[in-house]
């Protein structure tokens, strides 16, 4: 990592100025999430989870995307997924739900707590009671999930 710099007052940036700024030209970087459940274990089986991160200074960006396969097992309650970073406060990002089966989209947050590297409740605004195997829809091979957003870490 490079030394911080400090952009001085009314500098107005140019393009070779990036390189001289902590992190500008971050690259994003894979990770391996987990994806757990406050009941039963769900698995992914043939179906795909990936995550993505990229940190700037005391900022990380992050997209987590969940396909379920034909051998995905959903478990029970309602799902956590990790983060490769912790969160210094309780911060909210994004959740965009996909059925694929009726073309249905739903919008919704999610819950990082502080102190831990994970997303702890995911809510969607058709008013369910947390993101499950069944809530707000069963799930089913191609729907898909993504989670992302911005928070402050340690």
């Amino acid at each position: 990592m490079t030394t911080p710099v400090s952009i001085p007052a009314g500098h107005k940036l140019v393009a070779t100025d990036f390189d001289a700024y902590e992190n500008l030209t971050a690259v994003w970087t894979s990770y391996a999430p987990t994806w757990a459940s406050f009941g039963t274990q769900p698995a992914i089986g043939d179906g795909s989870l990936t995550g993505r991160s990229v940190r700037v200074g005391k900022f990380m960006a992050f997209k987590i995307v969940l396909i379920p396969g034909a051998s995905t097992t959903y478990g029970t309650l309602t799902y956590v997924f990790s983060l490769p970073a912790v969160p210094v406060a309780n911060q909210c990002c994004t959740a965009w739900l996909h059925d694929t089966s009726t073309g249905f989209r739903y919008a919704g947050a999610a819950v990082m707590t502080s102190g831990t590297a994970q997303i702890d409740g995911v809510q969607f605004t058709n008013g369910t009671t947390g993101f499950s195997g069944t809530s707000p829809i069963t799930l089913a091979t191609t729907d898909f999930l993504i989670i992302e957003g911005l928070c402050e870490v340690a």
